[in-house]
């Protein structure tokens, strides 16, 4: 695993997608800094604004970024799918580069984080704000969150035209925003309702973990079904051969 894992971040260290991970998340506080200067609220709503906005809008994007580069990076490398033929241990390669490509995600989402409180402190101050309900809690979920919502969009972009897999994740993105149950919903919600302020992005005025214990379990179910894909898919591609 070790091997893997070095390998896979030698190759990162060689593409784009870091500084992608930082543009990104640049942009996207730059983008809540300007949505939160066109309307008065408490500090408190502030900071769960730059949470919903995250994990309502700058996740997704984010992520679908880094699997396109990902696989763009494959692509130039000439390994991409090729690896199949090798006698690798599948499992192992794959959760290697996707725990590589989560630490870029992170790197990123802690850039994003650090400007949110700097932007808040420079010019709002930090009065009137609950950290941990309203910066711990929700980075802690946004993390849990994006590790197993990761896979599933590298997954889509891999195995579909980057146009294509744009549009599921968008798709996903529509349905996790609706009140119908899905893994996507109960995550978004969860979050929204732990910072403090609605799905939609307007002030709740109270906070709420009624949904933490679903999304934990909707977590660990969604992770027992990419471990399951992941070793049919292996199993199959071994019996093909």
């Amino acid at each position: 695993m070790n091997h893997y894992l070095s390998m896979e971040h030698l190759k990162l260290q060689h593409s784009h997608i870091n500084w992608l991970m930082v543009i990104t998340n640049i942009i996207a506080a730059g983008f809540t800094v300007v949505w939160l200067l066109t309307s008065p609220l408490q500090n408190s709503v502030r900071l769960a604004t730059f949470q919903n906005n995250f994990s309502t809008i700058w996740l997704f994007l984010s992520l679908t970024v880094l699997a396109i580069e990902k696989t763009r990076q494959e692509q130039n490398a000439g390994n991409f799918f090729n690896v199949r033929e090798s006698i690798i241990d599948i499992p192992k390669y794959y959760h290697a580069l996707l725990l590589n490509l989560y630490w870029s995600f992170l790197k990123g989402f802690a850039l994003y984080e650090v400007a949110a409180i700097a932007f808040l402190t420079f010019i709002f101050g930090l009065s009137n704000i609950n950290f941990y309900q309203g910066f711990v809690l929700p980075i802690l979920f946004i993390a849990i969150f994006a590790a197993w919502l990761l896979p599933v969009i590298y997954l889509l972009v891999i195995n579909l035209n980057n146009v294509i897999g744009v549009v599921v994740v968008i798709g996903i993105l529509a349905s996790a925003l609706s009140n119908f149950p899905t893994p996507w919903s109960f995550a978004i919600h969860n979050i929204a309702y732990i910072a403090g302020v609605k799905p939609n992005g307007l002030a709740s005025g109270h906070y709420s973990n009624v949904l933490i214990w679903q999304t934990l379990l909707t977590t660990f179910v969604m992770f027992a079904l990419l471990e399951g894909i992941l070793y049919l898919y292996t199993w199959r591609q071994q019996h093909d051969k």
